[in-house]
């Protein structure tokens, strides 16, 4: 018995093919008003939430090491100088950048980003105006103070003014203005090149431009999966109590009690 072949041949001008069976009566197949043609992709927007976000990350393991792990992670093992710096001043600068903290800022930094989908590191240097933009060359020694660290909603960007000069920073706002209170820097105006600024998850232009050109928090894309091992868990823990119970049967009970 001689070996079949069958040669399936694509139409001519066509690369791909699209399954699209359906049988309507018995509603098997997308749009055959079934279950399955009735799913629907929704807007949930748990990035703004802020107040459900927090809680989320005080009282979830699981949240907080998604946005935790990755930020320790990438600051953990701090800064390597590797040409230009000599070692003595290689030590010297190691040691300012664990005095004035700028590892753990670094990594609020990241971690508020993930949780809100953004946040920015403002560059402290004494004797500078935050308004006015950052010149390297007029920084002197000792000057630079740290990283202080904002979320979003910490800061209102000034999208009206949009950073004009070609670059990464190119249509992003130009300064943020302070609205923490108990920041020190309420009502400041912040020029944008002081800022190291970190988003959260990337989002198309029209998501981006409806969250003031923030990225969406990490958590959204997981809510309902959270949600649902959290449940299950639970669940299972208090099926566990619930094992632990002797029931006592007592015939006509009900009837005893009634009369």
């Amino acid at each position: 018995m001689s070996d079949t072949k069958l040669r399936f041949r694509v139409p001519a001008g066509s690369s791909s093919t699209v399954d699209s069976f359906q049988n309507l009566k018995a509603r098997i197949g997308v749009g055959a008003d079934n279950l399955t043609s009735q799913s629907r992709y929704a807007l949930n927007p748990v990035t703004r939430n802020r107040i459900q976000l927090e809680f989320a990350y005080r009282g979830s393991w699981i949240v907080r090491a998604a946005c935790d792990i990755l930020a320790e992670d990438m600051t953990r093992e701090g800064f390597h100088f590797e040409k230009g710096v000599e070692p003595d001043d290689s030590d010297k600068m190691q040691s300012d950048i664990t005095e004035l903290g700028v590892l753990p800022a670094l990594a609020d930094a990241i971690k508020w980003a993930r949780l809100y989908g953004g946040a920015v590191a403002y560059m402290m240097i004494d004797g500078h105006k935050p308004e006015e933009p950052l010149d390297p060359s007029k920084i002197s020694k000792d000057q630079f103070r740290g990283l202080l660290v904002f979320d979003r909603y910490q800061l209102l960007p000034h999208t009206s003014e949009p950073v004009m000069e070609l670059g990464p920073d190119f249509g992003k706002p130009s300064a943020y203005s302070v609205t923490a209170y108990q920041s020190g820097m309420s009502g400041q105006k912040i020029h944008y090149s002081r800022l190291v600024r970190f988003e959260g998850d990337p989002l198309p232009y029209w998501q981006r431009m409806a969250e003031m050109g923030w990225g969406a928090s990490v958590l959204e894309a997981l809510w309902d999966r959270l949600l649902m091992f959290d449940s299950t868990t639970l669940g299972a823990g208090q099926m566990v109590y619930r094992a632990h119970l002797r029931v006592v049967m007592i015939e006509g009970l009900r009837t005893a009690i009634a009369n």
